[in-house]
């Protein structure tokens, strides 16, 4: 008889249902904070220049910018950790013979 136990270790196992207006929302912001090197405080102005509103229904400001910037960023390194898997106690046992 063989006897082990697995450990499987990704956060990619759940992923919550997140509207796609967020996600443009959020790539919008990281790509003006990565690419474009604009401050939460001007990336909050031209947010709200748009028209656009947070996810709350409330006008954009540097902090609410800064918040959703670190989450999604912090969301994106999560999904591109590496997935692995360890076996665990590991035994094999002889059978009786008949």
């Amino acid at each position: 008889m063989v006897r082990y136990g697995v450990r499987v270790v990704t956060p990619q196992l759940w992923r919550p249902r997140i509207p796609s207006v967020h996600r443009s929302l959020a790539a919008l912001i990281i790509q003006s904070r990565d690419e474009a090197g604009a401050s939460f405080a001007a990336i909050a102005d031209e947010l709200n220049r748009k028209g656009l509103s947070s996810p709350r229904g409330v006008p954009f400001y540097a902090n609410l910018v800064y918040s959703i910037y670190r989450k999604w960023r912090a969301k994106n390194e999560r999904e591109r950790r590496r997935v692995y898997v360890d076996l665990m106690d590991v035994s094999v046992q002889a059978s009786p013979s008949s």
